[in-house]
């Protein structure tokens, strides 16, 4: 591009200078190995991650406070704090359920030892009239029948009442304790829930469940969780990163992926420090093309391992990759615009005793500034960056003008 842009106000600068006739710029026919690469936007993860996720907390709650990214944490540090609001109303009103739940159960067990004492003493009442009733019955006939018969009726009205008297005893006591089991279970279930919002309480501050260093998440909608987000038991908020063994992950276009084998050497080098620059490897390329919200068509995960680790590198750091995709051994090459095409026919315009003289050649493998060439040259020859033609037409245009 930018020697295109070169040629173009060369030409203008001849256009603007009538009667001065001026070779165009050229270049050498370069001879050597030649290199094919393809350069890629990625950034480095780490292998080994261990996600952090949002307890069961009972409902969703904003990120109160969140470690920042490329914080080294040690394991049980805090990584993250919820907002506790809501469960701290919540567990003052399961509190006070719970004493509700454990005041009715003293005062149904009082009420319940008076009502037992009553219905106790009413059977031991029962109990003294029944005996005095059979004492009352006898067999002699000095005794009226009819004292008799009336003595053996209050007998049976006796039995009748101590055998009530017991029933009410003892359907008092089933009532009652059945009446005491409803409010242990509740009592029950308000402490199971006092000791849940506890819990749940607790587990709004987030620990580091391994040492690593504090990689963040993007939430669904693609930014990432942050300070006053809101977020759900089981969402993914942070990564804990092993920042002694990282790699390099990037997006190659679909249409770009078939040059991307496993093996390719890589040159990667950090954005943050462009004066430096990794060696690695592809390591795989995924099977599946899935669109990217940052990136234009459809791509492929490539994964680049490096050939080693320095203290510099960090998770999450932006990274440009250079993948050698194809290396030719002693070949011709020149500049991609020293490449024209004639009747149809490509060709370069090289110098030959002080003209410019077209010859055909065969285009081959290109990269960003070079292509490979084959044809009647030689290394060293050099070659136009411009059509000589177009040239010479400039320069007649402006001296018929002038």
């Amino acid at each position: 591009m930018v020697q295109h842009l070169c040629a173009l106000l060369f030409c203008l600068l001849l256009a603007c200078r009538p009667g001065v006739r001026s070779d165009p710029p050229s270049s050498l026919v370069l001879h050597g190995d030649f290199v094919v690469a393809l350069e890629l936007v990625g950034e480095l993860e780490a292998t080994l991650s261990v996600p952090v996720v949002v307890p069961d907390i009972g409902t969703g709650a904003q990120v109160t406070v969140i470690a920042a990214e490329g914080q080294r944490v040690t394991e049980g540090d805090v990584v993250m704090e919820l907002d506790r609001s809501a469960l701290n109303r919540q567990l003052i009103d399961a509190r006070n359920r719970l004493e509700i739940a454990r005041t009715r159960i003293g005062q149904q067990t009082a009420q319940l030892e008076l009502r037992l004492a009553d219905l106790a003493a009413a059977v031991e009442r029962s109990e003294l009239s029944l005996e005095g009733a059979r004492m009352r019955v006898t067999d002699s006939e000095a005794v009226p029948r009819v004292e008799r018969d009336s003595a053996r009726l209050d007998v049976q009205t006796a039995a009748l009442a101590l055998e009530q008297a017991r029933s009410s005893l003892e359907q008092a006591r089933l009532q009652g304790e059945a009446q005491l089991e409803l409010l242990a279970i509740q009592a029950r279930q308000g402490q199971e829930l006092v000791e849940r919002t506890g819990a749940r309480l607790e587990a709004t501050t987030l620990r580091a469940p391994v040492t690593g260093v504090v990689v963040h998440v993007d939430a669904p909608e693609g930014r990432p969780v942050g300070q006053g987000y809101k977020v759900y038991p089981g969402t993914r908020v942070l990564e804990l990163a092993d920042p002694a063994d990282l790699q390099v992950a990037t997006w190659v276009h679909e249409l770009d992926a078939g040059a991307l084998v496993a093996g390719q050497p890589v040159a990667v080098v950090l954005e943050a420090h462009p004066e430096l620059t990794f060696a690695g490897r592809v390591q795989s390329v995924s099977d599946m093309a899935v669109h990217r919200a940052s990136l234009p068509g459809k791509r492929l995960r490539a994964v680049i391992t490096l050939d080693r680790i320095d203290p510099i590198l960090r998770p999450g750091m932006s990274v440009r990759a250079e993948i050698e995709v194809e290396r030719l051994a002693d070949v011709l090459s020149v500049p991609r615009e020293a490449l024209f095409e004639r009747g149809g026919e490509p060709c370069v315009m090289r110098r030959v005793a002080g003209s410019w003289q077209q010859t055909p050649v065969q285009p081959g493998s290109t990269n960003d500034t070079h292509v490979v060439i084959s044809g009647a040259l030689e290394p060293g020859d050099r070659v136009s960056l411009v059509d000589p033609e177009t040239i010479g037409a400039a320069e007649s245009s402006q001296g018929a003008g002038s």
